[in-house]
């Protein structure tokens, strides 16, 4: 029987296949979970992730609280606008209070389309503690003025340290986006040259998958 890391790098390539094959653009919205919703927590920065046969590169960033219409942009449901308020067909923060996540993920879809002219093929969340499962795959980055993240400080730091270290709402956004840019450059360094079973695309998705 296949030991949980051979079943979990099974699933990694299973899953991260179809994602990484041919050009994609992804919009990657980093849930901030101190700010708690259904979906995991605001989305305080996005991020474009932008795969080409398997290589990734961040392209275009933003802030959360920047892709919002005075009126509506997303179709949504006249019992989610009535149950959540209005503003959740027209404000990215908003849509993550949508209790489905396939659902939000399509509202915030085209909201960054509609809004931002960014392509999104698909929505990937990230959070706090995936920050951390990544830099253990991947190793400490260096942020803002001298913060250093490691996978043990990371989600501590993203949940609660960032607002004594960083006060200005601008500015823990624009760190945000940072520390998604760092880590996946770190990611796409690595994979230059590891093997395909010890790559952190794999070693991440293990670490994700077995917990």
């Amino acid at each position: 029987m296949p030991s949980p890391t051979a079943r979990a790098r099974s699933n990694g390539a299973r899953i991260l296949g179809p994602l990484l094959a041919g050009r994609h653009s992804y919009a990657l919205l980093f849930h901030n979970s101190a700010e708690l919703t259904t979906n995991g927590g605001l989305p305080g920065a996005w991020s474009q992730l932008i795969v080409d046969d398997g290589r990734i590169r961040i392209g275009r960033q933003g802030a959360g609280n920047q892709v919002v219409s005075e009126t509506p942009v997303a179709k949504v449901s006249s019992d989610l606008t009535e149950g959540l308020g209005i503003y959740v067909d027209r404000d990215l923060r908003a849509a993550d209070l949508i209790p489905d996540f396939p659902t939000a993920a399509a509202t915030q879809r085209t909201l960054l389309q509609e809004l931002e002219g960014v392509p999104v093929d698909g929505v990937i969340g990230i959070d706090p503690v995936a920050i951390a499962a990544l830099l253990k795959a991947t190793g400490p980055i260096t942020v803002g003025d001298g913060i250093r993240l490691t996978a043990e400080n990371a989600a501590a730091f993203l949940v609660n340290g960032v607002y004594s270290a960083v006060p200005d709402t601008d500015a823990q956004d624009a760190l945000f986006a940072q520390i998604v840019r760092e880590v996946f450059a770190r990611v796409q360094r690595s994979e230059e040259h590891t093997s395909e079973l010890q790559s952190p695309m794999y070693l991440v998705c293990r670490l994700l998958l077995e917990k």
